[in-house]
Order: structure tokens, then C-alpha cells, then sequence
């Protein structure tokens, strides 16, 4: 079977979570899977730490900031708006059905160890799970 354009992108998109000097770098990029050209680099927030991507290709969303959470359309290449919120995001993982993201929070000073509910048709919050203290995400 062979794979769009869109798929050979997604299938080789690599966020920018590098260690460079100690220090994580705040972009994702896309890149072309056949000759690894980057096509686009997108900003997202200071600490970018984790990304998933949505069952159909559509959205990539990055952990990448101490109280938010981007949200990359991929047929755009852009970011329309971060989703805020959260307490230390570290962590995100999408249903297989592609309705629900669910992200880890570590909390203040590692005190309120939550996890998100995001509803992705309308990327809201539905509820946050508190998992008490001592549990990390």
C-alpha cells in the first residue's frame, strides 16, 4: 500500500526534545520521509517532553510547557491555539478511537499528581483526575 504525503510526513515527525548543551530545544518539526528534508518547524512551548499524534494524521499534540499543551494541525503546519491549564504536563497518550487525550500532570513542586481529560473535537478539558500524592504520571 502506499502512503500520501501526509502519511510519509507524520510518519517520520520528530519533535525537538533534543538535549543540546543540557538544554531541551521548543520545536517540533516535520520532515519529509523519503530524503528526511525538513519541511516545516513549528514553535511550541519552552519544554517540549512528550507528543502524540491523533489515529488519523490530523493533529500532533506536544507537551511543551509548564501549564500548556500545543496542539500542531498537521495539515497546516501551524498551531492554532495552546490548549492551558494543566500543572506541569509530562506525559500525553490518545485513545485509539482518537477521541480522548489524556495527559499526565506532575504537579507543583511535584504535589498534585493529576490527569487531564481532553475531549479532541473541541481540544476542552472534561475533568482532571487526582491521583493523589506520591503518584507520578
Amino acid at each position: 500500500m502506499r502512503k500520501s504525503g501526509r502519511a510519509r510526513i507524520l510518519g517520520s515527525i520528530v519533535a525537538s526534545c533534543l538535549l543540546l548543551g543540557g538544554a531541551l530545544v521548543g520545536a517540533a518539526a516535520a520532515s519529509a520521509a523519503p530524503a528526511n528534508t525538513v519541511v516545516a518547524t513549528i514553535t511550541v512551548g519552552a519544554n517540549p517532553s512528550a507528543l502524540a499524534v491523533t489515529p488519523n494524521g490530523r493533529f500532533v499534540y506536544v507537551v511543551a510547557g509548564s501549564d500548556s499543551l500545543s496542539v500542531i494541525d498537521t495539515a497546516t503546519n501551524q498551531e492554532p491555539t495552546p490548549i492551558a491549564g494543566f500543572s506541569s504536563p509530562n506525559g500525553i497518550a490518545i485513545t485509539p478511537d482518537g477521541q480522548y487525550a489524556y495527559v499526565s500532570n506532575f504537579g507543583i513542586l511535584g504535589y498534585g499528581h493529576t490527569v487531564s481529560v481532553i475531549r479532541i473535537s473541541d481540544n476542552s478539558i472534561l475533568r482532571t483526575i487526582d491521583l493523589g500524592a506520591g503518584n507520578t504520571g
